[in-house]
């Protein structure tokens, strides 16, 4: 006949009283006071107490593996502003210039003009100078002080290009 399920826990029980001891000698320890009727609860409320403990537990374990997710590795835009015009006879406004870290449009778009908005909106024209620059050559000088933004759509770059936005700015 087997033993009794009590049983066989209460031996279990007592083989891994003596392995404690055994490893670590006697320990004796009493909660403090405030901590005794938490601990009266969850005996009291041993399923719901596992319950949130398995909850809490998983919340931690999914925030854990959330953040360290894989991130998409995204290509970097770098702006150079305008330069101040200098005071010539001929006044030739500097352009902005718009560069990818890597190639950012087919090549036989290279020396194309490309339609981009810019707010506020200047008259000019945006063109390819290479696969990883772009360059506006504005029609007028630039006003001093204004922040401007350009929107690059996805439709005028190469498809391997992800951008963590689409929109650049630049002060002059």
């Amino acid at each position: 006949m087997p033993a009794a399920p009590g049983r066989f826990l209460k031996s279990l029980q007592n083989f891994f009283q003596t392995v404690v001891r055994v490893v670590f000698g006697e320990i004796h320890w009493q909660p403090p006071i405030w901590l005794r009727p938490i601990g009266r609860f969850i005996l009291g409320h041993r399923i719901a107490a596992s319950l949130v403990t398995l909850v809490i537990l998983a919340s931690a374990i999914a925030v854990y593996l959330f953040e360290h997710l894989p991130q998409p590795e995204f290509s970097k835009v770098y702006v150079t502003a305008p330069d101040i015009t200098p005071l010539e006879k001929d006044l030739k406004p500097k352009p902005v210039t718009i560069v990818f870290d890597k190639s950012a449009v087919p090549l036989n778009k290279i020396g194309t003009t490309v339609k981009l908005q810019m707010t506020p909106s200047v008259a000019g024209e945006w063109r390819l100078k290479s696969d990883n620059t772009l360059i506006f050559l504005p029609a007028t000088d630039w006003p001093p002080a204004t922040r401007y933004q350009v929107t690059l759509p996805e439709s005028e770059l190469a498809k391997d290009i992800r951008l963590q936005t689409n929109v650049v700015e630049f002060v002059t």
